[in-house]
């Protein structure tokens, strides 16, 4: 075939643009391929995950061992059954179905088969494995399921094979401009337009021949090098047992889905083709010939780079602005790698320092250990100094507290006072700075700590008096004899609560004991240097989410400085520590510590595993984004590579006139520089303002979710660019690599021979 013919011939005279266009195609289906084969993974894990727990789709229980012989004879019309004494060993047999045939609902198997077999009660003698039903898609329902989530999925796929396309039809765009003149020859000579379009888009289907193969083995090999690295970073140890993960998580490659993304991106190949073929038959062959248009374009006299850069960089302008398309496309593919690697990038590792900022200020440090001082008849120091010592954990925070009550007036209380409740907060340096105040507290902790004295925060101040001192009574509880009981007075019983009498049933009454708690108010006075309202408060700590709260803060110091630890230094208190386990420490060494301590410790919440998890999890992520991000750096940079060097080696009979009249090469390379210097500034400027809208978009969505306080003060609209200007730059110097080297390659002939070079 004639068309078939021309294509051929191009492909083999042009290999170096045949080659990058091949490559381009290659990551364009390698990147389909690795989408469609990571959902495989996906799907395939899960289902094998599925029928491990449950290996069934319909189960039939509490039966008698001639019933489940009967339902696994009736069932068997529909799949494989298996008739088993059941594994609760009470004497009953159940019957397990696994489908060979689709279904339209297990409800109405389950009702026929039973109705067949004679059971009584049918719905409530079956269990149902749904994740195995859907995964299989053996009924409506899990097919109707699985639809969603592909067409979903394939959502996506279009949406990234839309990005795709304009990076392959460059390429097309690229060898098809360079050859309008053919064309309008052809065209001038008897070729039809429909035989023009069959032209580049029997090239098309040519190079996909190559391109599909390599493509599909690279997207694949790339698949599992990233279903490798995802699996290793252990996230899914806190929900499979190591045995479970070698057995059941493995690599998965459905052919369906993989011809799928085949087919995806073979048609967006062809689409590209066949788009750029029908835009060059727009032309007449006059227009084509002469590669000039009807209508006269007035250029401009001066442009910032021909300022910058005198009549070498007017030039480079006028370069790129002549075919604005070619410069467009080329802009807009580095655009979004561009993007894509500064914004993945910096939202992931935000992302990542706005959990670890909450687990810090939530207190989700790895560990929350307690002890008492009431029980250990210890203070702090002891128990700190132990953890402190044993090298196993570090960002040791200690914090610990007790009520107190303030008496303010009340007109309308019977004895004319109203006790308001007050938390009283003693912290360590580190829950200072990093919990009590989420991070941001109001008085450095040194200041405080010279001036011996409180902060006071909280809600509804008015009823405290404007004074820099508060008197509180505080409780202390102790347990008398009936004797001391006795010897209290009135007003002193009242405090007392019997907790040695017992109910006589024999008599029916109560008979008192000889235990009594007794409470205890002490009036102790309070130095506040600083007064702050929660809503004055930068990032107030937890405790600003409950309504009518008030608190007084001071540091460890402070509090060994008064006379109140004095007074009773093992006060039944409950002691918070929180701490992180130490690099290189495990929770196993940091599980075995405190057991080896359970005198000092009454008891300890593990968070570890949690927090591990997720953070695992963000590896995963990070790594899954990577690869894809990876895809689309190739392409843009294959694409970049093709243009620029392909438009040079078309131009050389261009560049060679400049020559004869005078360029010098030095003239020559300071052009090109100004060309690969404006496709990286258009990239890198359009890629900065991308990156902050999306930082933007970003901030809005976590406002609309309510967590602006804990997230979205995370969000750093300077972080993208040093990765944007990183980007930039590389990009620039992969542009001045692919320009330079066809320059170079045009030394091997005469200005003569290039300037009456013809393609």
């Amino acid at each position: 075939m004639f068309e078939s013919l021309l294509a051929r011939r191009y492909i083999s005279t042009q290999k170096r643009h045949s080659v990058l266009t091949v490559c381009s195609i290659a990551i364009a289906i390698a990147l389909m391929t690795m989408l469609f084969t990571a959902l495989s993974t996906l799907f395939g894990c899960m289902r094998d995950v599925a029928f491990d727990d449950s290996p069934f789709h319909i189960r039939f229980n509490s039966l008698t061992e001639e019933q489940a012989k009967t339902v696994a004879e009736i069932a068997g019309e529909y799949g494989t059954c298996y008739a088993e004494e059941a594994t609760a060993k009470d004497g009953t047999y159940w019957t397990r179905l696994i489908l060979d045939k689709n279904i339209s609902s297990a409800y109405d198997l389950v009702d026929k088969v039973s109705k067949k077999a004679g059971l009584s009660q049918p719905y409530k003698n079956f269990v149902t494995n749904d994740d195995l039903l859907f995964l299989d898609m053996k009924d409506d329902w899990g097919r109707g399921i699985m639809a969603i989530y592909l067409s979903l999925f394939y959502v996506l796929a279009l949406f990234i094979a839309a990005t795709v396309r304009l990076v392959i039809d460059t390429a097309f765009e690229v060898s098809s401009k360079e050859r309008e003149r053919q064309f309008g020859v052809l065209q001038s000579i008897g070729a039809t337009p429909k035989q023009i379009v069959r032209i580049i888009t029997f090239e098309g289907l040519l190079l996909m021949c190559f391109g599909i193969p390599i493509g599909t083995l690279l997207g694949i090999g790339t698949a599992y090098v990233a279903f490798r690295a995802v699996v290793g970073t252990g996230f899914l140890d806190f929900s499979l047992s190591p045995e479970q993960i070698s057995r059941l998580v493995n690599f998965h490659v459905n052919p369906w889905l993989l011809l799928l993304g085949v087919l995806t991106g073979a048609l967006w190949v062809l689409l590209s083709a066949y788009g750029t073929g029908m835009r060059i038959i727009k032309k007449t062959p006059i227009q084509a010939i002469s590669a000039r248009s009807n209508s006269i374009k007035k250029v401009r006299k001066n442009s910032l780079f021909g300022m910058m850069f005198g009549w070498t960089g007017k030039l480079a302008s006028r370069n790129n602005t002549r075919q604005p398309k070619r410069f467009i496309i080329t802009v807009v593919s580095l655009t979004l790698s561009i993007t894509l690697f500064a914004s993945v990038s910096v939202a992931i590792k935000e992302f990542r320092k706005a959990v670890e900022e909450a687990y810090n200020t939530f207190g989700m440090y790895d560990y929350n250990i307690y002890f008492n001082g009431g029980f250990t008849k210890m203070d702090h120091r002891e128990p700190m100094k132990l953890l402190q010592e044993s090298g196993i954990f570090k960002d040791t925070s200690l914090d610990f507290g007790e009520w107190g009550f303030y008496d303010a007036d009340d007109p309308e209380s019977d004895d004319g006072k109203k006790k308001i409740p007050f938390d009283i907060i003693y912290c360590n340096e580190t829950a200072y700075n990093n919990n009590i105040f989420g991070g941001k507290p109001p008085i450095p902790y040194e200041k405080l700590n010279e001036l011996g004295g409180y902060i006071l925060t909280g809600t509804n101040f008015d009823v405290i008096p404007e004074t820099n001192r508060i008197t509180l009574c505080l409780q202390e509880y102790k347990e008398i004899t009936r004797d001391e009981y006795e010897a209290l007075s009135d007003e002193e019983k009242m405090n007392a609560n019997d907790v040695g009498g017992y109910y006589d049933s024999e008599t029916d009454s109560y008979i008192e004991g000889d235990t009594f708690m007794y409470t205890k108010y002490n009036p102790q006075d309070f130095k506040i240097t600083e007064k702050f309202a929660f809503d004055e408060l930068e990032n107030p700590f937890p405790g600003a989410l409950i309504m009518e709260f008030r608190c007084i803060i001071t540091t460890i110091e402070v509090y060994e400085g008064g006379e109140y630890l004095k007074y009773k230094p093992e006060k039944d208190i409950f002691h918070t520590i929180q701490c992180n386990l130490a690099d290189g420490k495990t929770y196993v060494d940091g599980n075995r510590f405190i057991e080896q301590n359970k005198d000092v410790f009454i008891s300890y919440g593990d968070n570890t595993a949690e927090i591990r998890k997720a953070r695992a999890t963000l590896s995963a992520i990070e790594i899954g984004a990577g690869f894809l991000n990876a895809m689309f750096i190739m392409i843009a940079v294959v694409n970049m590579v093709n243009i620029l060097s392909t438009g040079i080696l078309n131009r050389r009979g261009e560049l060679a006139s400049l020559q004869c009249v005078g360029m010098t090469e030095k003239q020559l390379y300071k052009m090109t520089f100004v060309e690969c210097l404006q496709y990286a500034l258009g990239s890198g400027v359009a890629a900065l303002i991308l990156s902050e809208g999306l930082m933007f978009l970003t901030q809005r969505m976590l406002y609309v979710i309510t967590v602006e306080e804990e997230v979205g003060k995370f969000i750093n609209y300077l972080a993208p660019v040093p990765r944007v200007l990183i980007a930039a730059v590389a990009a620039f110097g992969v542009a001045l690599v692919a320009s330079l080297i066809p320059l170079r390659g045009m030394r091997s002939k005469s200005l003569v021979e290039h300037v009456h070079s013809v393609e």
